[in-house]
C-alpha cells in the first residue's frame, strides 16, 4: 500500500577546484621577481611557494592572494628559483586545487664595485705587469690601456687577474683601468677601476771613471774604483787572465754598501766604500803573483743593466817563498827542529801541536832558522809548521810548511813477574815484556837481607833469566828494568823486589834430575792444545797442575798411589796468551816445567 512519488527541486553539485596553469615570471631583480599565472573560475584566493632549485625547503610561501600575481623580495643574486601556485575555493581552506607544476626563472648576477687594489709590477724598459685583486661575481675583466700621447684606449679581455703588456716604449707613461663582466650572457659588467698610471724605465747608465791602484796591491788584495748614481747597485766580475770563468760581486746602493758574493771559484771577496758618485773596492783572497781582468756593470734593477764596462788590469805581488828542508832530532821531552834559509826572509814564525788536536801552540817569532822545541810529552807525535816573512808589516808571508816528529818512548817497566823452575840452587825469574819494546833487560837478585853490595846484577836479551849457585833453603829477592836503547840512556825505573825461597835439600831429593826427565811436555810452544805425560817410578800420590802468569791454578789433576805412566792432553785454548807452568808433585819432591801458549 504505497503512495505515489512526489517530486522535489533539483540540486546541482560544484564544479573541482581547478589548477592555475600559463605560469611565467617578470620584472626579474638581483633580489626580486614577479610570479604571474592566469585566473581559473573558481578560485577565491590563490597560494604560492618559491624555493632555490636544488633544496628541499620552500623558503617563500604566501596565501591568501586575491589577484593573479604577487612579487617576492630578499632574493640572492645569481641564483636559480623554482615556483608554484594552488587556487583556493573554499573560504576554510577545505577545498584547494593541486599545486600548479613548476615554473623557474634565475636572478642576475650582481656585479657590484670596480676590481680593487690595482697595481704594476715588473715594470722594465719595454714591458710591464698589471695586476688587480680577484673581483667575487667577475667571469672575465675588460682591460682599457693607452699611452698617454693618445686618447685611444686599446682593451683586452682575460680571465686571470693580471696581465703582462710588452712592446711599450722606454721612459713612457701608460694609462689603464680594468673592469669585470660578471654575466656574459646578459652582459652585466661592473665599473672601471680608479685611473692608473706608470712610467717604463730609462735605459740604465754605464759606469765611469774606472781606476786601478796597482801600487796598493798586495800578495791577495787590490784596489779598484767607478763612477756611478748612489741608487744603482753594480756587479762586478772578474778573473785571472788564465782563468776560463768569472767570477762575480754584487755592489749595494746606497752610503755603506754591501757586497755579496753571486759567484766565485775563487774564494774571493772584497769590501765596499762610497765616496760621492765614487765606489771603491778592496778585494781579498786573491791568488798571489797573478793578473786580473775587471768589469762593472751598472744595475738600475734586475730588468735594466747597463753594458759591462772594463777597467785596466791589475796584478798582485809575487808570494814570499816557503821554508824548505824541514828536520827534527827529538828526544824524550825535547826536539831541536831546522830549516833551510829563504831567501828574501827577514824573519820566520814557528808553531807545535800534537798531532790530531785543533789547537796550535802560542807562535814564536824568530830571525834564525832553528828551535829547541821543550816540555814535550813522551812517546807523543807532533805537528810543527814553520813560515817565512818578507817584509816586517806581515803582507808578505809564505804558506805554512809542515812536518812532524815523534819523541821517543819513556821506558816503561816490565810487569808480572814470576819464578819457575825453583830448585834447591837454581831458578828461573820471568816478566811479561814491555810493550814500549825493549832492547834488554838488567835484573839484579841476592839473599832476603844480605849486605846491598852482595847483590848480583845480570842482563838478558829475553824476558826471563836463569840464575844458578843458590843456596838450598833460602829466600832471594830480585828485581829487574827495561833498557830501552842500546846507550842505556833510556831506562825504566826498577820494577819493586820479587821474593822466593829455594827448597830444602830434604824436599828435593838426589832423584830430582830424574823427574826432570820423567816429565815431558809438547808441543812447547804451543796454540792451546797440548800433552803432558810423566813416569811414576813408585807407588806415590800425584798432583798435575798448570798455574797462570799471575799464579792463578788453572788445572788440577790428583792420582793417588799412582805407579807407571801419566798421560793427560790439556786445552788452553780458551786461555790468554803467555807463559805457564806445568808443575807435578809427588809425595816427597816435584818438578815444574815453562809451556808458552802463542
Amino acid at each position: 500500500n504505497n503512495s505515489a512519488f512526489f517530486a522535489g527541486t533539483n540540486i546541482t553539485t560544484s564544479d573541482p577546484c581547478a589548477t592555475p596553469v600559463g605560469l611565467f615570471t617578470s620584472n626579474i631583480t638581483n633580489t626580486s621577481a614577479k610570479l604571474n599565472w592566469l585566473a581559473t573560475s573558481n578560485a577565491q584566493t590563490y597560494q604560492i611557494r618559491a624555493r632555490e632549485v636544488g633544496t628541499s625547503l620552500w623558503t617563500k610561501n604566501v596565501s591568501g592572494i586575491t589577484s593573479t600575481s604577487r612579487n617576492i623580495s630578499n632574493l640572492s643574486d645569481g641564483v636559480s628559483y623554482e615556483w608554484q601556485v594552488r587556487g583556493i575555493c573554499s573560504s576554510d581552506t577545505s577545498d584547494v586545487s593541486p599545486w600548479s607544476i613548476l615554473a623557474t626563472f634565475s636572478t642576475p648576477i650582481s656585479c657590484v664595485g670596480a676590481p680593487s687594489n690595482t697595481n704594476e709590477s715588473n715594470i722594465s724598459l719595454n714591458q710591464a705587469t698589471l695586476n688587480w685583486n680577484i673581483h667575487p661575481s667577475a667571469q672575465v675583466y675588460v682591460l682599457r690601456f693607452r699611452h698617454s700621447s693618445t686618447s685611444v684606449w686599446t682593451y683586452d679581455t682575460v680571465a686571470v687577474n693580471s696581465i703582462v703588456k710588452t712592446g711599450l716604449l722606454q721612459q713612457a707613461t701608460y694609462y689603464w683601468q680594468v673592469r669585470s663582466i660578471c654575466d656574459l650572457t646578459n652582459n652585466i659588467f661592473g665599473p672601471w677601476s680608479n685611473l692608473r698610471n706608470f712610467n717604463t724605465l730609462a735605459p740604465c747608465s754605464p759606469a765611469t771613471n774606472l781606476t786601478t791602484y796597482n801600487n796598493q796591491s798586495t800578495l791577495t788584495t787590490a784596489k779598484v774604483s767607478w763612477k756611478g748614481p748612489n741608487v744603482n747597485t753594480y756587479y762586478v766580475i772578474f778573473r785571472d787572465i788564465n782563468a776560463s770563468s768569472w767570477d762575480t760581486l754584487l755592489i749595494g746602493s746606497g752610503s755603506n754598501p754591501s757586497v755579496t758574493v753571486i759567484s766565485s771559484s775563487s774564494g774571493v771577496n772584497a769590501i765596499a766604500s762610497n765616496s760621492g758618485t765614487t765606489k771603491t773596492l778592496n778585494f781579498s783572497g786573491l791568488t798571489s803573483g797573478s793578473t786580473y781582468e775587471w768589469q762593472v756593470i751598472s744595475l738600475c734593477t734586475y730588468s735594466n743593466i747597463s753594458q759591462p764596462v772594463s777597467g785596466n788590469n791589475f796584478t798582485t805581488l809575487d808570494p814570499c817563498p816557503d821554508p824548505t828542508g824541514l828536520s827534527s832530532t827529538p828526544l824524550t821531552t825535547s826536539s831541536i827542529v831546522s830549516w833551510n834559509p829563504v831567501i828574501g826572509a827577514v824573519k820566520y814564525e814557528l808553531r807545535k801541536r800534537p798531532q790530531g788536536s785543533s789547537t796550535w801552540g802560542n807562535s814564536i817569532i824568530l830571525t834564525n832558522t832553528s828551535r829547541n822545541f821543550s816540555n814535550l810529552t813522551p812517546a807523543t807525535t807532533y805537528e810543527w809548521q814553520v813560515r817565512s816573512y818578507c817584509d816586517n808589516s806581515g803582507n808578505n808571508v809564505s804558506s805554512w810548511a809542515t812536518a812532524t816528529l815523534t819523541t821517543q818512548n819513556v821506558c816503561t817497566k816490565p810487569t808480572n813477574p814470576f819464578e819457575n823452575n825453583i830448585t834447591t840452587t837454581s831458578a828461573t825469574l820471568n816478566w811479561d815484556a814491555t810493550p814500549t819494546g825493549a832492547w834488554g833487560y838488567r835484573v839484579q837478585y841476592m839473599v832476603n837481607g844480605a849486605p846491598g853490595n852482595t847483590k848480583i846484577t845480570d842482563t838478558s836479551n829475553v824476558n826471563f833469566l836463569d840464575i844458578s849457585n843458590l843456596n838450598p833453603s833460602t829466600t832471594y829477592r830480585w828485581r829487574v828494568k827495561a833498557i830501552c836503547d842500546p846507550s842505556g840512556n833510556n831506562n825504566s825505573p826498577w820494577k819493586q823486589w820479587q821474593y822466593f825461597s829455594t827448597p830444602s835439600g830434604i824436599r828435593i831429593s838426589g832423584g830430582d834430575i830424574l823427574l826432570i826427565d820423567n816429565l815431558t811436555i809438547y808441543p812447547n810452544p804451543t796454540r792451546g792444545i797440548f800433552n803432558l805425560t810423566y813416569t811414576s817410578n813408585n807407588n806415590e800420590d800425584i798432583s798435575v797442575e798448570v798455574i797462570d802468569a799471575f799464579g792463578k791454578r788453572i788445572f788440577n789433576d790428583i792420582n793417588p798411589v799412582f805407579f807407571g805412566e801419566y798421560s793427560k792432553q790439556i786445552d788452553l785454548s780458551n786461555q790468554p796468551k803467555g807463559v805457564y807452568i806445568v808443575q807435578v808433585y809427588t809425595g816427597n819432591s816435584y818438578v815444574s816445567k815453562r809451556l808458552v801458549v802463542q
